[in-house]
């Protein structure tokens, strides 16, 4: 089945609409505009319908909240990235406040992409997974309304608090389970789990958040070889370009679970090239958490960490683990780790804007 004919079985083309309907286009008909935008997001999106408005803005879906640039009033910066940047906004009509992600698409595939992302954050409707508000395209963009988090990514709390303490641990990754199973039973790989996807609220919720290098696979046993992502957290199979599936994100847990134990990168700040980890990762990771943390923890991160994708945990399968099952996690604990690292990066924050403000008040 195609990549198309999932999209349409999923539900993520709007009905058809006659061929009068104003302002529809088929994906398989004629498309006679000057409009650019329209033109190429029909040609390469592969995308079924859009509705294109007067003022030039292109709509993904009926089922979403017509938005356009006007509708925005945009604030400050809040994340930058090869995939786009991430403002903080505020919707005027509603005066609700959400991330924005703006992407400048320069190419088809760029633009593929984008509109894969999409698709995969419509269909991920799930509690630990960002929430998609709207999307639209508009001047050479297309921008994709989210959830704003009330706080920061797990990456940006680790850099203040690095090391996390294992109730708290286990409740980041209760939630972080549950929304990678969703992902796995949709059969979507993210392909670029790492701390700065994780989001954190100051309440103790967890959120998982760009998909812009996500992959819908056929079925649960249907394999991927693109190599994207961040290197760093990459399984074996994908930094040795070898086919790969569901279980790629697997790995990346790992990583990201022993990395909160021992307070660092486990294979060293210097080692995030393909050819450093791909000596790393030859023999099996020998884990050492320290007299701090549980066996059954120790036992859990060895099973994200296996070399071959054969023998890997699966997310069902790490969901039954003892060490999840067993209710040792703690909300609170979640809450007061997030606490104190916040307010040690908006004390860091603050003296920033300080010392900016100082540099050019001269």
């Amino acid at each position: 089945m195609s990549f198309s004919e999932r999209r349409k079985k999923s539900g993520f083309v709007v009905p058809k609409l006659d061929n009068d309907s104003p302002g529809y286009y088929k994906g398989t008909s004629s498309f006679e505009s000057e409009n650019f935008e329209a033109e190429i997001i029909r040609e390469s999106a592969d995308y079924g319908e859009l509705k294109l408005r007067s003022d030039g803005t292109i709509l993904f879906s009926q089922e979403y909240p017509v938005v356009t640039l006007a509708d925005l009033k945009f604030h400050e910066q809040l994340g930058h990235g090869v995939q786009g940047t991430v403002y903080r906004c505020t919707h005027i009509p509603s005066g609700k406040e959400f991330a924005v992600k703006s992407i400048k698409y320069q190419d088809k595939s760029q633009l593929q992409k984008t509109v894969d992302e999409i698709h995969s954050l419509r269909i991920l409707r799930h509690p630990n997974v960002v929430h998609l508000f709207s999307a639209f395209a508009q001047k050479g963009s297309i921008h994709i309304l989210m959830d704003l988090v009330n706080g920061a990514s797990l990456g940006d709390y680790l850099k203040y608090s690095p090391i996390i303490p294992e109730p708290a641990l286990h409740e980041i990754t209760v939630q972080m389970i549950a929304g990678l199973r969703f992902c796995c039973k949709n059969h979507i790989i993210h392909r670029d789990i790492k701390p700065s996807n994780v989001m954190l609220s100051l309440d103790g919720r967890i959120q998982i958040a760009d998909f812009g290098l996500a992959r819908q696979l056929r079925d649960t046993g249907d394999f991927a070889q693109s190599v994207i992502g961040t290197t760093c957290y990459m399984s074996p199979e994908r930094i040795r370009g070898q086919s790969y599936g569901l279980k790629s994100d697997v790995w990346s847990l790992g990583l990201i679970l022993y990395q909160s134990c021992i307070g660092r990168y486990p294979f060293g700040e210097n080692k995030t090239h393909f050819w450093d980890l791909n000596f790393e990762t030859q023999n099996d990771i020998i884990v050492d958490l320290g007299p701090n943390y549980s066996p059954l923890l120790l036992d859990f991160i060895e099973k994200c960490l296996v070399m071959e994708q054969d023998d890997r945990a699966t997310f069902e399968e790490l969901n039954a683990h003892e060490w999840i099952t067993n209710g040792s996690g703690s909300k609170d604990e979640l809450v007061k780790w997030i606490q104190d690292a916040n307010q040690k990066r908006n004390i860091d924050l603050d003296a920033q804007r300080r010392s900016h403000d100082a540099l050019f008040a001269h």
